[in-house]
């Protein structure tokens, strides 16, 4: 069976080179059952859905991660699979 990994990147969680170094070693670990990695950059779209219900939205508002700041964690994962953002 192949799977995709699917990595939501979230600023100050995980947006880290290094954070991504160590997914990436992970990923290798699995094997060739990896078919590709998709970087999910962090958006502030769920917000709004948390408002709705009442809940403490536990992330910052305000605007998306950039594509150029996901660049560099294609760079890295890019030499354990194939690497897409979004998906």
């Amino acid at each position: 069976i192949k799977m995709r990994i699917r990595i939501p990147v979230i600023p100050g969680r995980n947006n880290t080179v290094k954070n991504m170094e160590e997914t990436g070693k992970f990923i290798e670990s699995l094997g060739d059952v990896v078919q590709g990695i998709d970087l999910l950059p962090y958006h502030p779209y769920a917000g709004s859905k948390y408002r709705i219900f009442g809940l403490p939205y536990p992330f910052a508002e305000g605007e998306g991660l950039p594509d150029q700041d996901v660049q560099p964690f294609i760079n890295v994962l890019i030499d354990y699979a194939d690497v897409t953002v979004g998906g």
